[in-house]
């Protein structure tokens, strides 16, 4: 730590001063307060123009309202006009007289009577009899005829004045045929001053468009963009929608939120651009007087910050000294600061300097108590050493007898020892050879727990056919079997692979787990014992439905010279070590132990091995571990 402290104080990024620490504050809590003030205005913004669009959106219905009753007036008028009986007695002037006394009403602006050929016949805007041009729409003409319905033109210019208009044609029906074109004419100022009406903000832009997205009518400098095309966007849009909005820019190139809203009735549209500067402009000014004040406040804070940081930097450099002091173990004293946190530190000094000398102290006796604990394990490993290397000279001792008092035994009771004798003779001789064999079993068993113990077994690994080891096991195991009448069978997966694992410890752990499956199992029971592969392991399981054991035996079956206490657990005697050692020889190769029981039912006795499957099927390669490992 000192030495990190040494690279620091030397390198050339010092660390920064409580002053500027504290300016630092000042900065960061002042920025989220802007940030959050600036979202709030934004969202303000937000809502401000979410109204403003809405009221735009309502003055635009009722624009098209107003409009839609404008032509719907026109129309209908047209409509009685063409049912006037002057038209029936073909007397065209006074059908004049009364086609102007209409207009007088307001419903347009002139009335046009065409024939089939286009010709006009009347037109108010000259006095009857004046020669006249044909009609100024030979399509809309056209239509009414083919159609014999009503029909709302886009603008055209006029056959007449030559100027913008548009016009209502309904057809004049004789003996139900269409025998002229009705129409009234309506000029787009007569739309512009529905417009003007409105009383909209002065930047805002109105327009009427009809079908085609001609402009019919405009708010501003209608003289100039009446008759032509929109906005091209806008235009766009409003042939895919009946309303919403749109951002583009007008005729002039001003940026705006055009709303808009298409005609059911005439398929014309009314659209009021609001410009985009007016929307966004009280936001701006909105976020510069925030950051404005907040610079303000920053810059106040900033100096209150480094005033505040002087006098706290004082105490805390009157540290310094008694922290060297105390880095070089000598008694402190640090004198009373005009700071709290200083003065705890102060004391936490003084109090550490103490604390120090005592875990030294402390240090130093652990230190003892571990080489004690050290040298007490080596005594530990070189005492289980020699107790194996007893139980093997014990072993070897035993053994030699044994096997002669086996042999003897086996020899007296042949035949060619002599005729035989007194049945009890042989009987004896069977049980001596049978006590041989136990004891040789138990020496047997306690010899490899003590190498297991001692970490003296090592593998000797080679791919193994659990198939064949199982059949194997339970064949040593038949005779037994049918001799207490118990039932054995076994059952092989034929998806197992070979196994990598020592076949002498994988026998011994499967004629353990059968010796005591078939010794604890009562007449008429059966043993059973399965090997499946599931999850990349091989599962071998032992099952019995013997006496069982009790929940509170269960942990201590699995524990060196341990047995289960039940009057009934036993046909024979045995060491105790035979499940401890199972257990540890499959813990050995990476597997895994369990056991389950019910008292009077039955017990379970599962292990798992893990399955190579870098290791080929064909290849017998035997490994020998150069590290002695032990079950813990």
């Amino acid at each position: 730590m000192l030495d990190a402290g040494r690279e620091r104080a030397t390198s050339g990024h010092p660390p920064p001063s409580v002053r500027l620490q504290l300016m630092r504050l000042v900065v960061s809590a002042a920025l989220p307060v802007w940030l959050a003030s600036a979202f709030l205005l934004y969202r303000a913004h937000i809502e401000e123009r979410a109204t403003i669009e809405q009221n735009a959106s309502a003055t635009v219905r009722t624009l098209m309202v107003a409009i839609d009753l404008d032509l719907a007036g026109a129309k209908s008028a047209a409509q009685t006009l063409a049912t006037s009986p002057y038209l029936v007695s073909n007397d065209l002037g006074a059908f004049y007289a009364q086609a102007t006394a209409v207009l007088r009403s307001g419903v347009g602006d002139n009335v046009v009577l065409t024939n089939a050929s286009g010709q006009q016949l009347v037109n108010t805007l000259k006095p009857f009899g004046t020669a006249l041009p044909h009609h100024g729409n030979p399509n809309q003409l056209r239509k009414v005829f083919e159609t014999s319905q009503p029909v709302i033109s886009d603008v055209y210019l006029g056959g007449v004045l030559r100027r913008p208009v548009l016009s209502i044609d309904v057809p004049v029906f004789f003996d139900g045929k269409v025998a002229y074109d009705l129409s009234i004419g309506l000029f787009p100022e007569r739309l512009g001053d529905i417009l003007r009406q409105q009383q909209l903000p002065a930047g805002w832009v109105a327009s009427v468009f009809d079908s085609e997205g001609y402009i019919v009518a405009r708010t501003h400098a209608p003289e100039q963009f009446v008759g032509k095309k929109g906005a091209p966007r806008l235009v766009e849009q409003i042939a895919k929608d009946r309303e919403g909005s749109v951002q583009t820019d007008t005729l002039e190139g001003i940026p705006v939120t055009a709303i808009f809203r298409r005609s059911g009735v005439s398929n014309w549209a009314v659209a009021i651009g609001v410009p985009t500067a007016e929307l966004t402009a009280r936001l701006w000014r909105s976020l510069a007087m925030s950051i404005a004040g907040t610079l303000l406040l920053v810059a106040l804070g900033v100096a209150a910050a480094g005033f505040v940081g002087e006098r706290l930097a004082r105490p805390i450099r009157a540290l310094t000294a008694p922290a060297l002091a105390h880095g070089r173990g000598e008694r402190i004293n640090v004198p009373k600061l005009a700071l709290k946190e200083a003065d705890d530190v102060g004391q936490a000094l003084m109090e550490g300097s103490r604390l120090l000398e005592q875990r030294t102290a402390e240090r130093d006796q652990t230190e003892r108590a571990r080489q004690q604990i050290f040298a007490a394990k080596e005594q530990a490993e070189h005492a289980a050493r020699l107790r194996s290397a007893y139980f093997a000279n014990l072993s070897h001792e035993l053994r030699s007898p044994l096997n002669a008092i086996i042999g003897m035994s086996q020899f007296m009771a042949s035949p060619k020892f002599g005729p035989p004798g007194n049945p009890r003779y042989l009987e004896y001789c069977h049980l001596i050879e049978k006590g041989g064999n136990h004891l040789l079993t138990l020496i047997n068993e306690i010899l490899d727990y003590a190498k297991f113990d001692a970490n003296e077994i090592v593998l000797d690994r080679e791919l193994v056919d659990v198939e064949d080891e199982i059949r194997g096991a339970v064949g040593l195991f038949t005779a037994q079997a049918e001799q207490a009448g118990v039932q054995l069978r076994h059952e092989v997966a034929q998806n197992l692979p070979s196994l990598w694992v020592d076949p002498t410890r994988l026998r011994q752990v499967l004629l353990n787990l059968l010796s005591n499956a078939v010794k604890f199992t009562p007449q008429g029971g059966t043993v059973s014992i399965t090997a499946m592969a599931a999850d990349g392991q091989a599962v071998i399981r032992v099952k019995d439905t013997g006496v069982g054991i009790r929940p509170d035996d269960l942990p201590r079956v699995v524990l060196p010279f341990a047995q289960a206490n039940h009057e009934r657990t036993r046909r024979g005697e045995g060491t105790g070590l035979g499940l401890p050692l199972s257990k540890g020889l499959v813990e050995l190769h990476g597997g895994t132990f369990e056991i389950a029981s019910r008292l009077g039912i039955g017990t379970t006795v599962t292990i798992h091995l893990p399955i190579s499957a870098a290791v080929n099927r064909d290849e017998r390669i035997h490994e020998r571990s150069s590290n002695n490992m032990k079950v813990s």
